[in-house]
């Protein structure tokens, strides 16, 4: 069995708690040659992208949104996020 743990604050998976799964992907522009990372987060858990090269888990919108800003991000609010948390 494979051990989840948050991303951003080290809490460990338990199964029946709803988390938040991302890929980290790299984008290339041709024109300047630089590398943008970008990470696209998914509406639900996807176990098989979960344990992929690149996986991002997240236990909450919190942890989602201290992730991002550390990275650099702007965050959207998703329909799911609303669901998770009390907007």
């Amino acid at each position: 069995m494979v051990e989840v743990i948050c991303d951003n604050c080290g809490t460990i998976k338990k199964s029946n708690h709803e988390w938040i799964l991302g890929n980290e992907q790299q984008k290339h522009s041709l024109r300047s040659g630089s590398v943008r990372k970008l990470i696209r987060f998914f509406d639900r858990w996807y176990s098989r992208q979960a344990t992929e090269l690149g996986a991002i888990h997240l236990c909450s919108v919190k942890c989602k949104e201290e992730f991002a800003r550390t990275k650099g991000m702007r965050v959207i609010i998703t329909q799911r996020d609303l669901s998770m948390h009390n907007y």
